[in-house]
């Protein structure tokens, strides 16, 4: 079940918040109405997994094999190196 929670209980009940995102999502919130997701790692890698496609995982093998850097590739696909460092680590060993 989600849970929507005020920012403030990251300091006043941070064990009870990190238990509650080990089950599912839990939504925080603060005074100006920002929202923030807390979540497992398992949960985001799972997240940035869908979200990466086989096209764009292709992509990021061919720039790899023309000598592009993480960087270059991040900007190219204007996303962060850390993406790109999932994508290269999600693909099989023999196309990097």
């Amino acid at each position: 079940m989600t849970q929507i929670r005020p920012i403030s209980d990251l300091k006043d009940h941070l064990k009870e918040v990190e238990r509650m995102a080990g089950r599912a999502p839990v939504f925080l919130t603060d005074d100006i109405g920002n929202t923030y997701v807390l979540m497992t790692n398992t949960e985001y890698k799972k997240l940035a997994g869908a979200k990466s496609s086989d096209a764009t995982r292709e992509r990021v093998a061919k720039l790899r094999q023309m000598g592009w850097s993480n960087d270059e590739i991040a900007r190219s696909l204007r996303t962060t190196e850390d993406e790109v460092a999932l994508l290269i680590n999600e693909m099989p060993k023999a196309r990097q």
